[in-house]
């Protein structure tokens, strides 16, 4: 492929909304939506200094966007850097190959490596209603059928209005159960018209012998995570309630029968407990065998209802013991991509410029309650997170507030760190200090979620190898 030819693509590319780009403090960012539905994750983030360099001195994500022609393009370099026709034809197809090459091939999936400190995050969970037809047992957000809160059509249009200004590209619709709210297919439609990467988080059980509601997922939505908490009824209904299993495989297996004819990526998600570690193995094989493209997983958290089971929550070995079986499970699955990283046991990928301590809340996702209420994360729902109100302040003073800022930068200095979310073992501990810590949620007590001295955890086997066999 010529030169033309790859700027002629990457028009194509842009005008499809696969290539976001948003500038970050003189440096810039790219946000590229991933096609291909055997890959693991939505977004990619991917920050070249050379080729955002070249954006941003001759705006070549504008003159894409405006199909201005390739000869112009090339006196533009020349203008611009007093280049020769020559030298500027070689710098772009240099650029232009290394931004083809990234929209095939992955190069820094988040989260196998620590958040960047950015303007705004690149995902906003909007929690549309807390209505649902479900009272799972641990519920982070203590939805139910008692409440009834929703978001009205005009106040979403505002949400997306204050994402539209911050330039965040992926719209994580949750709830409550988000497929109940009565504008749905309004809401949905919306979204992606504004080029939202639209995600839909659901218990699945709305969808059940409904017709109107799957051909609305599958017009409007990119990607739909649906849960399966177990590979057997008795198990998965303990967490979500009687009756719920076999609409939740119904509608599996009816989103992913003609998947080929649709947008949506179908993901399956299984919070995990004591009670259904052991089936880990068989419930990627009843994913593997449903179609589905990948599936997800993360342990239980002690919030909201999840208060109530703490005993069911896992311990660091079996933390230890989930990831052993997701590995052995992993080697059955022949369709459905199986992600094989599990927070505080799998090590890091530290950047060069390591930002310790900081999860990706407000550095990666924020979330807004149907109240308006913006947190830093879907799990940090608590009064004294809150950044501020979204019907109240525009959001980027939210994102602008002392507090927005401590998750940015402040929590990774000692001194600042006014809330103790940075347990003092963790900041002495060398894995931390070298970006290798994947033991980053700040929901949840260290003690509770750090492998690193099970023996068999990945992150024992680096933290030995670091300390040189001591205890540091």
């Amino acid at each position: 492929m010529n030169t033309k030819e790859m700027y002629l693509k990457l028009q194509e590319l842009v005008d499809s909304k696969v290539f976001y780009w948003r500038k970050e403090n003189g440096r810039g960012l790219i946000l590229h939506k991933i096609n291909n539905k055997k890959d693991t994750k939505g977004f990619e983030v991917y920050t070249d200094m050379g080729t955002i360099a070249l954006l941003e001195l001759v705006k070549l994500h504008v003159l894409v966007k405006l199909h201005v022609p390739y000869e112009q393009l090339v006196a533009i370099m020349e203008n611009t850097f007093g280049m020769s026709s020559e030298e500027a034809e070689s710098v772009l197809h240099e650029r232009l190959h290394k931004l083809l090459e990234f929209n095939t091939k992955i190069i820094s999936p988040y989260p196998l490596g620590h958040p960047y400190s950015y303007s705004a995050p690149h995902l906003a969970a909007v929690e549309i209603t807390t209505h649902c037809n479900l009272s799972c047992n641990y519920c982070y957000a203590n939805s139910g059928p008692h409440s009834q809160m929703y978001m009205n059509l005009e106040q979403i249009k505002h949400v997306f209005d204050e994402l539209e200004v911050m330039e965040i590209p992926i719209l994580w619709i949750t709830g409550g159960e988000p497929l109940l709210h009565p504008e749905i297919e309004k809401i949905l439609k919306e979204a992606q018209n504004r080029g939202f990467y639209v995600i839909v988080a659901t218990n699945g059980t709305p969808l059940y012998k409904n017709e109107r509601l799957l051909s609305i997922v599958k017009n409007y939505v990119d990607e739909i995570q649906i849960d399966l908490d177990g590979a057997r009824k008795e198990t998965h209904e303990f967490y979500r309630g009687p009756g719920t299993y076999e609409k939740v495989i119904w509608s599996i297996k009816n989103l992913t029968k003609d998947k080929d004819k649709h947008r949506t990526m179908v993901a399956v998600g299984t919070t995990l407990g004591k009670r259904n570690l052991n089936e880990i193995p068989e419930i990627i094989r009843l994913v593997d065998s449903l179609g589905a493209d990948y599936w997800v997983y993360g342990a239980l958290i002690p919030i909201g209802r999840g208060k109530f089971i703490q005993w069911e929550g896992l311990s660091p070995e079996d933390l230890v013991k989930a990831y052993k079986l997701i590995l052995n499970g992993s080697k059955f699955a022949k369709n459905v991509t199986v992600l094989k990283s599990l927070a505080g046991v799998t090590p890091l990928n530290p950047p060069l410029s390591k930002p310790t301590a900081r999860c990706g809340a407000v550095n990666f996702q924020i979330q807004i309650h149907t109240n308006g209420d913006v947190y830093p994360c879907v799990f940090l729902r608590e009064k004294r997170f809150k950044l501020g109100n979204i019907f109240q302040q525009s959001l980027r003073d939210i994102l602008s507030s002392p507090l927005a800022e401590y998750f940015r930068v402040g929590i990774d200095n000692p001194e600042q760190d006014k809330y103790n979310l940075v347990d003092p073992k963790c900041r002495n501990c060398i894995l931390y200090q070298k970006g290798y810590c994947n033991t980053f949620c700040k929901a949840i007590p260290r003690d509770k979620y750090c492998t690193r001295d099970i023996a068999g955890s990945p992150l024992n086997e680096m933290y030995i190898s670091l300390s040189g066999g001591r205890k540091l």
